[in-house]
């Protein structure tokens, strides 16, 4: 029988001096005394993945290897394990070994070495230097550490990563930075900051992504906006990137100015602008997608400027449109579909022409607009709370209000205009649903099938005497809230054409004359009369 160590059965063998006393992870080391040393071992053997611990294990396979780094409890299914811990299945049971501070394990999911810092494992390290920008380009990687020259590098088709938040100085000074390649842009939730630049301008028919959080604040050198479209394009995002411009003057986005052009914008998230969102050429068509535009800095500037814009499901807070636009329905007019419009205490529209439709329009302490424009509405919904005097003012002929309700706290329409109101619902709740001031005495507001209700002031009030026709009212009801208001109030010689009404004081119901005042020289426009003031239902 042999005693050497070396003809010894491996199941015969012993551990090691120190084993039965070390602790599950720990691995021996000869130390600077040349003696053998028991320590917190370095690295654990590679983890397929670091999951959550609050889940069941991905696989059960005997031999894998997971590392519990997430969750705020701990799933049956993993036995009696802890958070943090590094576990291995025998077939049978998870295995575990506690890490100790500084310990590394490989993640072949992420394919990174991760650090466990006593609390929480992380990536060893952050991107380097040059591989704060990847291009990725059919199917090969190239780092770069600077967005410009990463850019400059795509061609059609390639993905950019950012890796970090930084500012970026192109170095351009009074010069556009061209864009000419269809590339996406994957922000990570990084923020870059673009400086010293006149602008980037897109290229004719370019497609540009840029998405998955974070920011672009794109800083002009000589006032212009951030990105210039001059001709065909389309520029997507997915409601999570910031683009705005914090210096310059036109905004985020600037539409060109060819009638046979159209730009496709998608998706936008844009805020913190001083100026404009989105401004255009005014003959270049704008098409906007599924956005969330806010522009509260300015009363002078809008989410959208000028005309030739068609905004579909897009939320728009502050001040909608600017300035700049055509005054009557045309062509190129803005249209609104499915949007919501939030004054927060600009006005909505500002002076220029729309087309809304299937829209929700409110304010508070503010009007929604003040007139200068036409406006057509369908089936939308407008409403204004606190010390707004009017919820619009409409002083351009033909404007036309269809399917729509009108809430205000105080008054709604001011004109002195033609508008042609059918199937709508009004309520003023502390003054007049419609007050008429002058007229040419043949562009009467035309109202049709509709309700008009008031608190406070009359329904309907024409102000000014000796004016001529003012209204035409066809079946259409008018309900006064207060004793000593008239459902309708004309001056004389300021008339009014009416049949098939139905006048209602809800609290003097017994007194027909508080629901009218008209005076006589109103009756050669009574039609179908049938009692003293006309084809009217006393209610």
């Amino acid at each position: 029988m042999s005693w050497r160590h070396r003809d010894i059965l491996e199941a015969e063998l012993h551990e090691p001096k120190g084993f039965t006393t070390a602790n599950n992870g720990d691995s021996i080391w000869r130390n600077e005394n040349g003696l053998g040393e028991w320590t917190d071992r370095e690295v654990l053997p590679a983890a397929l993945n670091f999951v959550d611990a609050s889940v069941a294990p991905p696989t059960t396979a005997s031999g894998d290897i997971y590392v519990l780094s997430l969750g705020a409890s701990i799933h049956a299914n993993w036995g009696t394990v802890a958070l943090k811990d590094w576990v291995r299945y025998d077939g049978t049971s998870w295995k575990v070994i506690t890490p100790s501070k500084s310990i590394l394990c490989y993640d072949k999911t992420l394919d990174a070495l991760m650090a466990y810092d006593g609390s929480t494992w992380n990536r060893v390290s952050p991107p380097t230097e040059t591989s704060k920008y990847i291009v990725r380009s059919a199917g090969t990687e190239t780092s770069y550490s600077s967005f410009y020259t990463a850019y400059n590098n795509c061609i059609n088709g390639d993905v950019l990563d950012v890796n970090v938040s930084e500012l970026v100085n192109c170095g351009l000074g009074s010069v556009y930075w061209i864009w000419s390649a269809n590339v996406t842009i994957n922000m990570n939730g990084h923020d870059l900051e673009i400086t010293n630049l006149r602008a980037i301008k897109i290229a004719d028919s370019l497609i540009i992504s840029i998405i998955n959080g974070g920011s672009i604040d794109l800083q002009s050198n000589t006032n212009e906006a951030g990105f210039i479209f001059e001709g065909n394009g389309t520029f997507s995002s997915d409601k999570t990137v910031n683009i705005f411009q914090t210096v310059g003057g036109n905004g985020a986005f600037h539409i060109g100015n060819v009638a046979t052009k159209t730009v496709t914008l998608n998706g936008i998230l844009s805020y913190n602008n001083p100026s404009y969102c989105i401004r255009a050429g005014g003959l270049t068509k704008c098409i906007v997608n599924n956005s969330y535009l806010t522009n509260l800095g300015s009363s002078n500037f809008g989410c959208i400027d000028n005309d030739n814009f068609v905004v579909n499901n897009t939320i728009l807070i502050g001040k909608a449109t600017g300035t700049l636009g055509n005054a009557g329905i045309d062509s190129l007019t803005n249209i609104f579909n499915n949007c919501t419009l939030i004054g927060k205490g600009l006005k909505n529209l500002g002076n220029k022409s729309v087309i809304l439709n299937n829209c929700t329009i409110s304010n508070e302490n503010q009007t929604i607009s003040t007139g200068g424009s036409q406006i057509k509405a369908n089936n939308c919904y407008f409403k204004t709370t606190g010390s707004t005097t009017w919820l619009i003012t409409i002083l351009f002929d033909n404007s036309e209000l269809n399917n729509c309700t009108f809430e205000a706290d105080l008054n709604i329409i001011l004109t002195n205009k033609s508008i042609f109101i059918n199937n709508c619902t009004f309520k003023a709740n502390n003054g007049y649903t419609i007050q008429r001031t002058t007229s040419s005495g043949t562009n009467p507001v035309i109202i049709k099938n509709s309700i008009l209700e008031s608190t406070g002031n009359d329904v309907i009030y024409f102000s000014s005497a000796n004016q001529g026709l003012g209204f035409d009212l066809s079946n259409v009801t008018l309900i006064s809230n207060t004793g000593t208001q008239y459902c309708l109030n004309l001056n004389t010689g300021s008339t009014a054409r009416y049949d098939n009404m139905k006048f209602k004081n809800t609290v003097t119901p017994a007194n027909q004359f508080s629901r009218a005042s008209i005076p006589t020289d109103n009756s050669a426009l009574q039609t179908s009369t049938i009692d003293t003031l006309g084809n009217i239902t006393l209610d």
